[in-house]
Parts: C-alpha cells; sequence; structure tokens
C-alpha cells in the first residue's frame, strides 16, 4: 500500500489531492482539493496542499511518492506544480513521477472507449490552439502536439475517433468523428497514467525518471547575436582584472557554473540545479543569456517565451553587482519579449529593494504579493508585470 499526493497545474484547474493505492492496486480518492479554473497557482498550491493532507489525515512524512502532471502546457503554470513537487520530493525523500498530464485526462475517461475505437484528449493551448494526443485501448498512440484546431482534424482523417475530450468545439471547425464527451484531470486519474506499481512498499517502488516539461511550441522570437554591453550601462569601478563584458546566448556547458553563482546567490530559496539549468538552456519556450569576462561568467538571465512570458531567474556574481551588469541582462531579456509584443511577469522578494527598484525602472508595475512563496525561507514574493511594448520600443 502506497499514499500518493498528487499535483498538476498544466491547465487553469490546479489538481490537487491525495491518493492511497491498495496492495491489490485499488484507488482510493483520499483527498480532492482541485480548484477548476482558477489563477494564481502558486498562491493556492500549498495551502490547497496542505488541505488536502489534512481532509486526508495523513502528514508529510506518510506520503510515498508523489506524482505531478508535466505538461503540455504553459512555462508558468508548469513550472509552479514542477518545483514544488520536486521540492517535496527532496524534502522527504521520495520518488517523484512526471505524468504526461493529457495521459491523466484519458485515464480519466478510462474504458468509456470502444475496443476498436480511439480516444482524442485536448487541451488548452492558447493563440488559438490546443495541445492534443489520441489513445487507444488505453496507450497513447500519437502526440503529444499542438496546432490549431483546423490542422487538427485535417490531420485526423479517417482516424475511428470513437470519444473526443476537448475544452472547445472542435465541431466548429470541421467534420469530426465520434461523441464528445466530458472529463478532467484527477487526482487518481494522475495516478493511475503514471505507470507504476504503488502497491509495492515504498521501499521496493522504481526510480523515477527526471522532470522534463512539455512546452512543444517553439518560440517565434529569434535571439540577438553576440554584443558587448554598452558602456552606459557598466560601472566605471568594474573589477580592473577583466574585459568589458559580453552578453552571449548560454550554451550546457554554461550550466555548471550558472549552478554554482544559483547556489551562491539564492541558498535558501532552493536554487536550481545543474540539471534544471540544463532544461532551461535547452527548452525551446526560454530564451536564456550569459554576462561575460575574460575571466568567465559574471552573470546570467532567463525568460519564458511562450504562453505566460515572464522572468524566471537573473543572477550576478557578487563582485560584479552594483555595476550594470544585472541592467544589462534585463534589457537583453525584454528585447526578445518587446519583438513579441507581450507583457512579462516576474517575482522578487519584497525586501530585495535594489531588484524591485531595477525593475521599476524597466517599466515593471506591482500587482501583488505571493505570502510564503519563497521556500524553504518562507519570504514573501512581490509580483509584478510589464505590459506590452508599443512602437518604438517594441522596434529597438
Amino acid at each position: 500500500m502506497s499514499v500518493i499526493l498528487s499535483l498538476d497545474t498544466s491547465t487553469n484547474d490546479l489538481v490537487v489531492g491525495v491518493v492511497r493505492v491498495e496492495s491489490d492496486g485499488t484507488l482510493s480518492t483520499l483527498a480532492d482539493t482541485t480548484e477548476r479554473g482558477l489563477r494564481g497557482h502558486n498562491e493556492h498550491l500549498v495551502p490547497l496542499t496542505q488541505r488536502a493532507l489534512g481532509v486526508a489525515g495523513v502528514s508529510f512524512t506518510e506520503i510515498d511518492a508523489i506524482v505531478v502532471g508535466v505538461g503540455p502546457g504553459p512555462f508558468t503554470g508548469l513550472r509552479v506544480g514542477m518545483v514544488s513537487a520536486e521540492a517535496y520530493g527532496h524534502a522527504l525523500g521520495v520518488p517523484v513521477y512526471p505524468v504526461v498530464s493529457l495521459d491523466a485526462v484519458a485515464a480519466a475517461v478510462g474504458d468509456d472507449v470502444s475496443d476498436t475505437g480511439q480516444l482524442l484528449v485536448a487541451s488548452d493551448a492558447r493563440r488559438k490552439e490546443v495541445y492534443w494526443a489520441i489513445y487507444q485501448s488505453g496507450q497513447r498512440i500519437e502526440g503529444p502536439h499542438v496546432d490549431r484546431p483546423a490542422a487538427l482534424l485535417e490531420q485526423l482523417g479517417a482516424r475511428p475517433i470513437d470519444r473526443w475530450v476537448s475544452p472547445i468545439d472542435l465541431a466548429e471547425f470541421g467534420v469530426i468523428a465520434g461523441t464528445r464527451i466530458s472529463a478532467a484531470i484527477t487526482p487518481a486519474s494522475l495516478v493511475a497514467a503514471a505507470g507504476v506499481d504503488f502497491a509495492v512498499p515504498r521501499t521496493e517502488l522504481p526510480p523515477a525518471a527526471p522532470l522534463k516539461p512539455l512546452y512543444l511550441r517553439r518560440p517565434d522570437a529569434k535571439e540577438p547575436a553576440e554584443k558587448p554591453v554598452s558602456p552606459a550601462l557598466v560601472s566605471k569601478n568594474m573589477p580592473e582584472d577583466t574585459s568589458a563584458p559580453v552578453l552571449r546566448e548560454l550554451t550546457v556547458a554554461d550550466a555548471p557554473v550558472c549552478a554554482e553563482l544559483e547556489q551562491q546567490l539564492f541558498a535558501t530559496e532552493s536554487p536550481w540545479s545543474k540539471s534544471q539549468i540544463e532544461q532551461e538552456i535547452l527548452s525551446p519556450a526560454t530564451y536564456a543569456i550569459g554576462a561575460f569576462v575574460s575571466t568567465g561568467l559574471i552573470g546570467y538571465a532567463i525568460v519564458g517565451i511562450t504562453g505566460d512570458f515572464e522572468v524566471h531567474t537573473i543572477g550576478v556574481a557578487p563582485a560584479y553587482q552594483g555595476h550594470g551588469v544585472g541592467r544589462a541582462l534585463l534589457q537583453a531579456l525584454l528585447g526578445v519579449v518587446d519583438k513579441q509584443h507581450e507583457q512579462v511577469f516576474l517575482e522578487v522578494r519584497t525586501d530585495n529593494e535594489p531588484a524591485i527598484a531595477l525593475y521599476e525602472s524597466a517599466g515593471f508595475e506591482r500587482i501583488g504579493v505571493r505570502r510564503g512563496y519563497y521556500q524553504p525561507s518562507g519570504a514573501d514574493a512581490l509580483t509584478m508585470v510589464r505590459p506590452p511594448a508599443t512602437g518604438k520600443e517594441a522596434q529597438q
């Protein structure tokens, strides 16, 4: 028997619950505190998790494993669930299993499909697109992909679609076979879709695969070429043993140094690991840039450039702070975002006054506070947004 914590933040639904797997494999939902159509997942995830544990009558230490949806979905949403699940798993010393979120929807449908028929599962990808996958006999046989609804219907062709799940009526975009049904991710369907035998004791659970978010959509933005930092942005009091900083896109080879800086700068805020930074650098949904001098990397910054545009991190080596390097990195990120005419979000500690001043000078506005956002310190985060650039700003 195992007790599983289930999380999914790939859609507007914030799925949180506790599921018990009996020795015969039967699933029992001990608590389901899911909130449908919710905004601000990272404000509500921890309280809903605590509530679920209370309803289930179990403590964190009684959790044997965690399952978490890895998309497809927008970066901001996926990051909330995956980072939280990984933090919980690390603190508890339990495995964290990734689940394709569309698979969890298919698992919720269960046997409501004929033996010869196929199930189409679609979810909202924004930008008038949908994420989709096809299932037969409980197994995914196609996808996940992202397309406009009309293009999806063209690809379906003569497939024997028996049932289909979609947040929009696909029949409005063309001919589609089968019957539209309702289904949504639940804590139990996440466990069922994980493909793990949770009936065994905790000590016999298999190792978990790495958490790799599914973004699918390629960014439209084009990264700027390597260029020196404008002298106007850099203090004349830079350390004398280095050359003027140069900005260029990060590569996987830069990840170890970035990780070292993360540990140095954010030791009390769950700093990103080398593997997490590698995923960020390689992801088609992010743009990652570094500031370099003759002695190596002195700063880095990453922004999400699909779905909800968001500054994920900016870090500058202590010896170079206050010399304009952070401002140069931020301007490079905003230059990419502005070409997409998108608003961009970020979070910053409420007590980090120099960073807040920097962001406000770049056009960010305060829109809210997220209590206890940074873990394990429990520090509050100020949420800020910069409106879409217009006119000359977007052309720069």
